[in-house]
């Protein structure tokens, strides 16, 4: 996916600005609108139940229903119409504290809003991860927690592929963007 950045608007919708322009975001925007259903169902699938029960009359008309998933989910973690950095930025996306009058007493505050990532690493993936996100190279890695290189190698793969990553240096961003350090 390109450079992005969402915003709520003055009207109250999600508004993106990429390549130069600003445009609603809108249900016909199905490449965008996919990709990101996709990055909400495999990294926070708590977050994903709690807006499928709440979008439930929507389920007959599946596009309209993840379209309206994706904008509640855009409203509530990149609606700040920032210049820090692009909410996605290839592969990457970016979380916002988002102001809101319902904050301290939404019952969705770190379920929807501020949502926790889901664990899918183990201990012994975690430590890795971290070390290559540092730089660290995987024989360096290898080294420092008494593993094979192939061990390493074979862990980095596995979290690549678990998460759709394409390569390893993704892997690593993930890491740093989730301060998981």
């Amino acid at each position: 996916m390109e450079r992005i950045e969402f915003f709520v608007g003055s009207d109250g919708k999600a508004w993106m600005r990429r390549n130069g322009s600003c445009e609603e975001l809108m249900a016909q925007m199905m490449e965008i609108v996919e990709k990101l259903y996709d990055y909400i169902r495999r990294l926070f699938p708590t977050a994903l139940k709690s807006l499928l029960e709440i979008f439930e009359k929507s389920r007959p008309n599946k596009r309209y229903m993840v379209y309206l998933v994706v904008e509640r989910f855009l409203r509530c973690n990149m609606g700040n119409d920032d210049e820090t950095s692009y909410d996605v930025d290839g592969m990457t996306v970016h979380l916002e504290k988002v102001s809101c009058p319902l904050r301290g007493i939404c019952k969705l505050e770190n379920i929807v809003c501020m949502p926790r990532m889901k664990t899918i690493f183990t201990d012994a993936e975690m430590s890795v991860a971290i070390l290559y996100a540092t730089g660290m190279t995987v024989s360096e890695i290898a080294d420092r927690l008494r593993k094979s290189e192939s061990t390493v190698n074979n862990q980095l793969w596995t979290i690549k592929n678990r998460l759709g990553l394409k390569s390893r240096r993704e892997v690593a961003r993930l890491v740093m963007t989730y301060n998981m350090l």
